[in-house]
């Protein structure tokens, strides 16, 4: 691994490092996916509060007709970052 971790990371400050070094490549790797169609893509990344509060919902929303009139693929992922029930233990 990159950071030189060789075992199955347990812990949550852990994962969620981990989780934002692996972001950016996986994004490298739609864009070179994508762009091979002549396509942009945007990444997205959301958290279940986007979708539970309304300002926030409309926000995202916007953003992301935003991006679409523009012909922009949006590219929706959780923000493991700050997230953590998906990263369990």
């Amino acid at each position: 691994m990159r950071i030189g971790i060789d075992r199955k990371v347990k812990e949550i400050h852990l994962r969620q490092a981990c989780a934002a070094i692996g972001q950016p490549i996986l994004m490298n790797h739609y864009d070179k996916a994508f762009s091979r169609q002549d396509m942009i893509i945007a990444q997205v990344l959301v958290t279940r509060d986007n979708f539970n509060q309304r300002d926030s919902y409309l926000n995202l929303k916007n953003a992301v007709e935003s991006l679409l009139n523009r012909g922009i693929v949006p590219v929706f992922n959780e923000n493991d970052s700050v997230c953590t029930k998906e990263l369990g233990p």
